[in-house]
């Protein structure tokens, strides 16, 4: 754990500039949203949600003034949840995915109504999930708008996984995920785009567009800073970013207008797979022409030597332990 707290300081300490065209949206208002972790786009407002400490609830959010205007609870002992995605038929999935050591047999999804202002207590849909190929951390989950089939993104420090739950998820046994492509590193959210055939996911610096057919990485866009930006969601032709943090900002940051021609306005009906005021700023984004990079390795080059680092800082302090308790055996 030391290992990757440090490594993560690296990383950050060590990425390249971060990007332009950015404004602040909001800033939530409610102290009791400290640890922003997803975010989904409802209309006038977001939802977002707390991840591990907090009760299962999730927080609708005014984009005018950063207030909440309700909050929607469920029965359910969640362990970490980790992410959000707006289902069909009106409902919302809150993922309980978060597994910092792996060390979970299985995780759940949960499926609600859509949140609506006013605070209120709704009964939830439970699904066990657990990966074919064993344990692991994820942030990131997704639906498809055309398919309503659920995705789910590992966390990893040098690369995750893309896995695919079953057409129709079970409530009554536990749902295997099958892994179906490779993923950038340290994912933290994503979210289909509305064609169905893209998907954009983030990490803490950067976002990455993904072809959806095979999982291709097409390019990426460097994000501005923020605290600990974990939370993306996809608005217009825009992504809302959000941070950990009490009186965390969300950003708009523009999606690049080649992206743009991608997106489908109109996709077709879900099938259900259970059956403000602004404060402009700017900081010098190299790439404030709009486009993605196509990921130039030397862009990259900053985020392997992090990597690499958290590695061999890994290895000195498993050492260190090693050589205490050694010393502490010997004293006895």
């Amino acid at each position: 754990m030391l290992a990757l707290v440090v490594g993560i300081g690296l990383l950050s300490t060590t990425a390249p500039a971060y990007g332009a065209k950015k404004r602040i949206e909001f800033r939530f208002t409610d102290d009791r949203i400290g640890e922003s972790s997803a975010l989904v786009d409802a209309g006038e407002n977001v939802i977002t949600v707390n991840d591990s400490g907090d009760h299962a609830r999730v927080f609708l959010v005014s984009k005018t003034t950063g207030d909440t205007i309700g909050v929607t609870s469920f029965q359910a002992d969640v362990d970490d949840v980790e992410a959000l995605a707006a289902g069909p038929k009106n409902t919302l999935w809150v993922g309980d995915i978060g597994d910092n050591r792996a060390a979970r047999s299985h995780v759940r999804v949960y499926e609600i109504p859509m949140p609506t202002p006013g605070d209120r207590v709704v009964r939830a849909r439970a699904y066990e999930l657990a990966y074919r190929d064993g344990p692991r951390d994820a942030e990131a989950m997704l639906i498809h708008p055309v398919t309503g089939r659920l995705f789910v993104i590992s966390k990893g420090m040098l690369g995750g996984t893309v896995y695919t739950a079953p057409k129709l998820l079970r409530s009554d046994r536990t749902n295997m995920l099958k892994p179906v492509g490779s993923a950038p590193a340290i994912v933290t959210d994503g979210q289909f785009l509305p064609d169905g055939k893209h998907i954009v996911v983030r990490d803490y610096w950067s976002a990455t567009l993904l072809r959806a057919s095979d999982f291709a990485q097409l390019g990426s866009i460097r994000l501005a800073r923020q605290r600990q930006g974990e939370g993306l969601a996809i608005d217009g032709d825009d992504l809302l970013l959000s941070s950990e943090g009490v009186g965390s900002a969300v950003l708009r940051r523009p999606l690049p207008p080649r992206i743009l021609k991608a997106i489908d306005p109109s996709p077709s009906v879900a099938a259900s797979p259970s059956g403000g005021a602004s404060e402009p700023e700017t900081d010098g984004d190299p790439e404030s022409a709009g486009g993605w990079s196509t990921g130039r390795w030397d862009d990259w080059v900053p985020y392997a030597l992090g990597a690499g680092w958290a590695i061999v800082l890994g290895g000195a302090v498993t050492w260190l332990l090693r050589r205490r308790g050694s010393a502490g055996s010997q004293r006895e």
